[in-house]
């Protein structure tokens, strides 16, 4: 999910986005386990596994739903791969 999110991004605000996800992730496993709790103890397991099994279903329909509403501007061709030949002949950027 991680490559999506850069994939997804523009060049120049890469960073922000990787720094976006890998906040949001921290905090939805923070958040997540304290409503859970509290789902919990309120209203029972039971409950607390039905959440549990619909969040990442609702995650997935929003995600879905923001992939097809993405400018194509925003996603150039593909680069081709590197042989380990081309590779090995590129200077440094030191």
């Amino acid at each position: 999910m991680t490559a999506l999110a850069i994939d997804r991004s523009p060049p120049e605000r890469r960073g922000a986005a990787m720094a976006t996800f890998t906040s949001a992730f921290e905090l939805g496993i923070g958040a997540g386990s304290i409503a859970a709790g509290w789902v919990a103890a309120g209203v029972g397991y039971a409950a607390m596994f039905l959440a549990c099994g619909l969040s990442p279903a609702l995650g997935l329909m929003f995600g879905l739903q923001q992939m097809r509403r993405s400018s194509p501007a925003l996603h150039p061709e593909p680069t081709p791969p590197l042989s380990t030949r081309e590779l090995a002949s590129k200077p440094d950027a030191d």
